[in-house]
């Protein structure tokens, strides 16, 4: 059954857990106090890791206009250039794009996907002039209070109304009381930072065609800061670059005193800025920028920003920067808080939308039916999950959101690089993180499936043909071929497959793009009485990883977490169980052109199909299309050969074998603990490469539904074999960012 879910706020939070909720079939209605439910505001950043999650969602915010971030140059208050730097090749590493968008035009294009029919799902309800008054949660249903003098209830109520939230209150309510002897605990609400921020939006036309400001703006996606003492100016191009975004931070008594003739905080929240105001405070500071802030479109309260962009007059508005400390608590009951309800952020690391749009994700993954719909009796578990996944990163963007915005000479510091926080921020995809973590929370509360809590980062034989492998050149082998395909993935869905009971291993480079690869390897050989053996794999290998030792000691090479034996391998011993044999089917095609006569003509093609052996259902291909040969590598002849290297291969490999049968408990109380797990390092041996053909044309394509495998021949085998079609499911959520290279290499020994 899908749950009835209620979400109080139609901003872009609100929105973007609205498109989500959906996604995973749930019943989703909005409140809107306002009647048109329409943003207002200028421009905002959607980084990568937001951006990430919208285009999962199918929302492609280029199609409102949104323009990429490509370039960066920083000034000093005097006009001197500190740094200018190209972020196009830089930023690749996130995949996502970083764009900028126009935040009428980004929340009219998220409505409209909201309101748009879902053909597999429930369609959301959006209500506007709905101004929640109050709330109840009751054991079996929540109910949301209206000015109107309606009501709705439903299974539980996301709080998604922003920094002023109403129903952060209702949180703030639940939070535990101090002593008696001790005064009551104060509840945590927005207070001024200290700053304010003057925004505006310029014609970017009429920046170029000003001979004094032609000079900025030059570079499509740029973005330009000028910093000083205590204050600073950010401008940046949004609305397909056609509109530049003004951001002007200074001490907010500054503004306080200039814009109402008196010391008191102004009373509404985006007021209208005064532009005299404005000038003086940045009175003394470059002159060509200046003569940027003197185009300020002057206030007019008849006319606010549309999402029309050629109508700009009437934007210059002041707003006081609002910060709040950390909240104990995102949940009560049925309750739970998202976006800046939970977590309002100042606004110099631009992650305020993002980390709402992560929040959403992460909500309708904990609320999702990875083994099964969910129970009504687990909704305030799962929100307590949601809250655990959620508030440490959420907490620590708010704390790197202040650092960033300390002026020189607080404690003795200087400006902060922005991009030293760049990495933590970006290099994290929030479905996939919060995927991971539902399972480890499913897992713990079901010891049947505790193995499936382990074995992703421990399943199968090690990948040689001894029953006990000498991992060195010294092998029977005679002839081993490799078929790789090498592309580039998501970093946080490959970390899901690290060992979950440990936190040693990680990746080597930052960025959110990882190296992966798919590698079927075939070892032929001879034994004493000439009869010839084959042995065959196929291995998912992670590459760029590091273990750290309990010493200390770092040891860096290929993560394989997944090995698929043969059906005619050699004898592995007791721990053949452990996994279930795959039938291989190679196909080799060799083409060569017209004329026949062109050896670097020929064109070879490989297919390897997979199956289950005792049903014969194929599950996956692995297809390398159109290699060509190497040149100067000539079949047997050892002269002018070419040295196959790579990193040598981590594996992490229990010591008592997994079965579904397995009960391992989570708790260090219980009888059955954990098993003792090993890392094995295999060297990869330098072997001279006897032929070897290369192209970037590759593929991975798994069936579904995925066959489940069978077997009746034991409980540990028959247990084994739904371990596989757990496995296979896994590998199935790999996405495939590009191909970076398909090739056959064939080593021979002796």
């Amino acid at each position: 059954m899908p749950l009835k879910i209620l979400i109080v706020g139609a901003g872009i939070g609100g929105l973007a857990a609205a498109i989500a909720l959906r996604e995973q079939g749930h019943e989703v209605t909005i409140f809107e106090q306002s009647q048109f439910a329409s943003e207002y505001g200028a421009a905002i950043h959607i980084q990568p890791n937001a951006n990430g999650i919208l285009r999962r969602l199918g929302v492609f915010l280029e199609e409102s206009g949104a323009n990429s971030l490509n370039w960066m140059t920083e000034y000093t208050w005097t006009g001197a250039l500190n740094r200018s730097m190209d972020l196009v090749e830089v930023d690749k590493i996130w995949y996502h794009p970083w764009l900028l968008a126009h935040r009428a035009q980004l929340h009219s294009h998220l409505k409209s996907h909201a309101l748009a029919p879902s053909p597999s799902n429930p369609p959301i309800t959006l209500l506007t002039s709905h101004k929640v008054t109050s709330l109840i949660l009751s054991p079996n249903t929540s109910t949301l209070c209206f000015s109107n003098n309606t009501s709705h209830s439903g299974d539980l109520i996301v709080g998604a109304d922003g920094v002023h939230s109403l129903t952060r209150s209702f949180i703030q309510n639940a939070c535990p009381s101090s002593p008696s002897s001790l005064p009551p605990p104060k509840k945590p609400a927005p207070f001024p930072s200290g700053k304010s921020a003057y925004r505006f939006l310029l014609s970017r036309e009429q920046v170029l065609s000003n001979p004094q400001t032609a000079k900025y703006m030059q570079t499509p996606g740029e973005l330009i800061m000028w910093f000083g003492p205590d204050r600073r100016v950010i401008a940046y191009p949004t609305s397909h670059n056609s509109l530049l975004n003004f951001v002007c931070i200074h001490p907010d008594v500054l503004s306080r005193s200039g814009e109402n003739g008196s010391g008191a905080a102004p009373e509404i929240w985006g007021k209208g800025g005064n532009k005299e105001n404005l000038l003086r405070i940045y009175k003394g500071w470059d002159a060509d920028m200046l003569e940027l802030l003197r185009m300020a479109p002057s206030f007019s309260p008849s006319s606010t920003s549309t999402e029309n962009t050629e109508h700009i007059a009437g934007t210059l508005k002041v707003w006081r920067l609002l910060d709040m400390h950390p909240l104990p608590t995102f949940t009560n009951k049925s309750l739970v808080l998202l976006g800046d309800a939970a977590h309002p952020y100042l606004p110099h690391q631009g992650q305020g939308a993002g980390s709402a749009i992560e929040d959403a994700a992460a909500l309708a993954v904990v609320l999702g039916d990875l083994q099964g719909p969910v129970g009504r009796e687990e909704i305030e578990e799962r929100l307590k999950l949601y809250e655990r996944i959620r508030m440490g990163r959420a907490h620590r963007i708010q704390e790197f959101s202040r650092v960033l915005g300390r002026d020189p000479g607080e404690e003795g510091k200087v400006v902060v690089d922005i991009r030293q926080f760049v990495n933590h921020n970006l290099q994290h995809d929030e479905w996939d993180n919060s995927t991971h973590e539902l399972r480890r929370w499913l897992w713990k509360r079901n010891p049947q499936l505790s193995t499936q809590y382990l074995i992703p980062a421990a399943f199968g034989p090690l990948p040689f043909p001894n029953k006990k492998p000498e991992y060195t050149s010294r092998t029977s082998t005679k002839t081993k071929r490799s078929l790789i395909f090498t592309f580039t993935t998501s970093r946080t869905l490959l970390q899901n497959f690290f060992p979950v009971d440990l936190d040693s291993f990680r990746f080597v480079k930052a960025g959110i793009i990882a190296r992966a690869s798919w590698r079927f390897v075939s070892w032929v050989w001879e034994e004493g009485d000439g009869e010839e053996k084959k042995y065959e794999q196929l291995m998912l290998c992670i590459e760029g990883v590091e273990h750290i030792r309990e010493d200390g000691a770092v040891m860096r090479g290929t993560f394989v977490p997944v090995v698929f034996g043969g059906e005619r391998e050699v004898e592995m011993g007791e721990d053949d169980a452990t996994y279930a044999k795959m039938k291989f089917e190679v196909e080799h095609k060799n083409t060569t052109s017209d004329t026949g006569t062109d050896k670097d003509a020929a064109k070879h093609s490989y297919n390897i199909h997979i199956s289950i052996p005792d049903t014969g259902e194929r599950w996956g291909t692995l297809a390398l299309e159109n290699m060509t040969e190497v040149s100067g590598v000539e079949g047997n002849d050892l002269r002018g050969k070419e040295e196959h290297e790579e990193p040598g291969l981590l594996l992490w490999r229990y010591d008592t074998p997994l079965f579904l049968s397995t009960n391992i408990s989570t708790s260090t109380n219980h009888p059955n603990p954990t098993p003792k797990a090993d890392l094995h390092y295999i060297p990869t041996p330098t072997l001279p490469t006897t032929q070897k053909h290369t192209s970037a044309s590759g593929s991975f394509s798994i069936n579904t539904p995925h066959p489940t495998p069978k077997s009746k021949s034991n409980a540990n085998i028959a247990g084994a074999a739904t371990l596989t079609h757990q496995i296979i499911s896994r590998v199935s959520e790999i996405p495939y960012y590009s191909i970076l290279r398909a090739e056959m290499v064939e080593v021979t020994v002796g």
